[in-house]
C-alpha cells in the first residue's frame, strides 16, 4: 500500500468501515505497485476510493471496472457533498448502501466511466489500461455458477495484476461468507 493511501486512511479510524467488521477488520493487501482494499459491505469501497483519491492514488480520468452481478448504481437519498475521507466515510455508512455508491463516486469525478461485468460476455473483454477494479464476490454466488468459477478465478486475477487499485467486497447480503472467503483467497493466491 501507498504511504500516502494508509495515510489517508488513518485519517479516517474513528469510521466504522474501516475499524472493523463483524469480527474481522478489514484489510490492505499490499501487493507490489497497487492497493488492495477488502471490506464487506459493497458500499463501504466508496470510503476507499476516496481514501485513494485524497491520496492521489486513483489513476486521475480511470474507468470503473465494476465486476458484480448487481449494477449498484441507484440514485442516493442525498449527492456526496463533504470533502476529505473522514466526510467519504460518513457518508458511506449512513446515506449509502449496496445498491447506490456507484453514482456518487462518478459525480464527485472520481472516475470518467464505469463498465459493468455481470455475465460470461463481459468478462471475455480486456480491462482498460489505467482502471480500477471494483470486485463484489456474489460474482461467485451460485446463481453466477453458468459461468465456471475457474474462469471467473484466472480472468479476476490477471485483472488485479494490471489494476494499480482493487476493492473487493464480500457481500454478506448476497454471498455465503464462507464461499465469498474461499474465492478471495483464491484471487489473492500467488501462482
Amino acid at each position: 500500500m501507498t504511504a500516502a493511501t494508509i495515510r489517508a486512511l488513518d485519517a479516517c479510524r474513528p469510521c466504522a468501515c474501516l475499524a472493523v467488521v463483524g469480527e474481522q477488520r478489514l484489510v490492505g493487501q499490499p501487493q507490489p505497485g497497487r492497493d488492495i482494499f477488502i471490506c464487506d459491505n459493497h458500499n463501504h469501497a466508496f470510503s476507499f476510493w476516496a481514501a485513494g483519491f485524497y491520496a492521489g492514488a486513483l489513476p486521475p480520468g480511470a474507468t470503473l471496472v465494476h465486476v458484480d452481478q448487481h449494477k449498484d448504481t441507484r440514485d442516493p437519498a442525498a449527492w456526496f457533498t463533504g470533502q476529505g475521507v473522514r466526510a467519504a466515510c460518513h457518508y458511506a455508512n449512513h446515506v449509502l448502501n449496496v445498491g447506490n455508491f456507484i453514482p456518487p463516486a462518478l459525480r464527485a469525478g472520481w472516475f470518467v466511466d464505469v463498465r459493468q461485468v455481470g455475465c460470461l460476455a463481459d468478462l471475455n473483454g480486456t480491462m482498460p489500461a489505467g482502471s480500477v477494479l471494483d470486485i463484489d464476490l456474489d460474482i461467485f454466488a451460485p446463481v453466477m455458477d453458468y459461468i465456471p468459477a475457474a474462469q471467473k478465478v484466472s480472468i479476476l486475477r490477471a485483472w488485479i495484476a494490471q489494476a494499480s487499485f482493487v476493492t473487493i467486497a464480500t457481500s454478506p447480503f448476497f454471498m455465503d461468507q464462507a464461499r465469498a472467503l474461499y474465492y478471495l483467497r483464491e484471487l489473492m493466491a500467488r501462482e
